[in-house]
């Protein structure tokens, strides 16, 4: 009946052992709550391609927010080679995962063989998603930097050297708009 079920909502999807061990593990990741019902979704159809994915959400009617979530879990799956990659840098894995849903990252985390991958993708979940420069726009240009375009550039650098460990503080975010500056002028 369980098959029946599955194979009725999408030809592709299967109840394995595979299925079964993620499920768990979801559970235990949730513990003392449960997982959200898109956390099981996306599990049930990461084994889908992109579009037997897209038949699912028809099928399902899903609202958009879980249909981004299928989404984002499939198309994260060929960034796993990238996050296998142990000199990935922080900035790096920030880049890879910064414009899917954190429920599609969690999914891929549970999902994936490579222990790198799931140690990148967890480090995305638990600290570069947070992770945002001290200064702003007002502080560069009361530094001498001029209203335009290159201060979202330098505040894209300054976000970068903070994933990267190169400004920690408010100073050493100064510190490199001073050399951006000494260099640009």
């Amino acid at each position: 009946e369980e098959l029946n079920a599955l194979y009725t909502l999408h030809p592709a999807l299967k109840s394995n052992d595979w299925l079964t061990e993620k499920f768990e593990q979801a559970r235990q990741l949730s513990f003392p709550n449960f997982p959200p019902v898109g956390l099981y979704l996306a599990l049930l159809s990461y084994p889908l391609t992109n579009e037997e994915s897209e038949q699912l959400i028809l099928r399902l009617r899903l609202p958009k927010s879980l249909a981004q979530t299928l989404r984002d879990t499939i198309s994260i799956k060929p960034k796993l080679k990238s996050l296998a990659n142990p000199e990935l840098t922080p900035s790096s894995v920030y880049y890879l995962l910064q414009s899917h849903s954190q429920l599609a990252i969690i999914t891929n985390s549970l999902a994936c063989d490579s222990p790198v991958a799931r140690q990148n993708l967890n480090l995305f979940l638990n600290r570069l998603r947070y992770v945002k420069p001290t200064l702003n726009g007002d502080n560069l240009v009361r530094m001498g930097i001029a209203p335009g375009p290159q201060i979202k550039e330098i505040l894209n650098l300054l976000h970068e050297a903070r994933l990267d460990g190169k400004a920690t503080n408010k100073r050493g975010e100064e510190e490199l708009v001073k050399g951006w500056l000494a260099r640009n002028r």
